[in-house]
């Protein structure tokens, strides 16, 4: 597989992976910020990883689904499908 290739799954996983944070953050009725604070990150942080300009390391999924009440591999599972 081409360096390009990877480049380009990786951005779609990334974009997939801040959608689903974005829809089960307004499932859950708060605003980035509320978000943000209960993962301590700043906002332009939060907004960044929900529009996939951000990567995420296994430890912050962690944090993410622990705040959300989801699993790490919630986050993989459902943005590979």
């Amino acid at each position: 597989m081409a360096k390009r290739d990877v480049t380009i799954k990786r951005e779609r996983l990334l974009r997939a992976i801040g959608e689903r944070i974005a829809r089960r953050r307004k499932r859950l009725g708060w605003s980035q910020a509320d978000l943000a604070r209960r993962v301590g990150v700043t906002v332009e942080t939060q907004c960044r990883r929900e529009r996939g300009r951000l990567a995420f390391s296994v430890d912050v999924l962690a944090v993410y689904a622990e705040a959300m009440a989801v699993t790490v591999s919630w986050f993989v599972r459902e943005a590979n499908r």
